[in-house]
């Protein structure tokens, strides 16, 4: 248990709690001190709903006197808008020896899933097996695993990633001197040659808000939790590179899509007679 915990208010604590259903791996403990006022788990959460195809709001019901920070408890919510879908919660909350508080998930029916895009499953490809592994090995807390499958899918695309980023990035004829160099890159070893390459033609718009070089520093932050880091901050090395990963990988994939189909309508386009006056 970590030497100082945070002390924090009753409408922190519910914003924590809402997020630790919604969003944490299992056995993942959540200490602290104080907000010593809440004893029941929020009535309203957010999930998405298979049935709505969509986020909504899930609700749990209360009854009188009721005190969920005694021990192990169990909770079911149910979506507001199609009244179909149902999860629930089994959880431990109690208080500590030292007065502080424990909070964690210790299941979850259904499961947390491994919900991927339809634009990111088109972009890994084969590797889409490898991600969601990363993704399950997460949501049970096995967070040094979860950043291995992570690293993996990132090595296996690299030499892809060379050739759809030059091909999102070219404006003009590819020069000779450019093609050898890719060709290059792509025959080294050498990753990190791979990694400064594929940084240097990914455009601008390519790249998530205040991140200049998405691809090593996935690479360096999967790197160092693989190698240095316990599970509780692989976990939390995995949710942070989680959203950059997703949004590099499906952009660079949709990107390069709209492009050949505008090339291939440009070079359809004067096959096209146009309709008589």
């Amino acid at each position: 248990m970590p030497l100082e915990l945070p002390t924090i208010t009753d409408r922190q604590l519910k914003e924590s709690l809402s997020q630790i259903l919604q969003g944490w791996p299992l056995y993942r403990q959540f200490h602290y001190l104080g907000a010593a006022g809440t004893i029941l788990v929020p009535q309203i959460i957010t999930l998405y709903c298979e049935s709505c195809a969509n986020n909504q709001f899930w609700e749990t019901d209360f009854y009188s006197e009721e005190n969920d920070r005694q021990g192990f408890k169990v909770k079911q919510y149910k979506c507001r808008n199609c009244g179909y879908g149902s999860v629930q919660y089994y959880f431990y909350w109690g208080q500590e020896e030292d007065k502080s508080f424990l909070f964690f998930k210790a299941g979850q029916y259904p499961e947390l899933e491994e919900r991927v895009s339809a634009s990111l499953q088109k972009a890994l490809v084969k590797d889409i097996k490898l991600y969601k592994n990363a993704l399950r090995l997460r949501n049970f807390n096995f967070g040094i695993g979860a950043v291995a499958y992570m690293r993996r899918v990132i090595e296996n695309h690299m030499n892809d990633l060379v050739d759809t980023i030059f091909e999102a990035a070219q404006t003009a004829t590819i020069s000779p001197e450019t093609l050898k160099k890719m060709e290059e890159i792509k025959a080294s070893r050498g990753f990190q040659d791979k990694i400064a390459f594929a940084e240097s033609i990914l455009p601008p718009r390519l790249r998530p808000d205040g991140v200049a070089k998405p691809f090593g520093l996935l690479y360096d932050l999967t790197s160092d939790g693989l190698h240095a880091r316990s599970e509780e901050e692989c976990i939390a090395i995995f949710d942070g590179c989680r959203k950059i990963f997703e949004y590099v990988f499906a952009q660079i994939h949709e990107e390069n899509e709209v492009a050949r189909q505008f090339k291939a309508d440009l070079a359809n386009a004067p096959k096209l007679k146009p309709s008589s006056s």
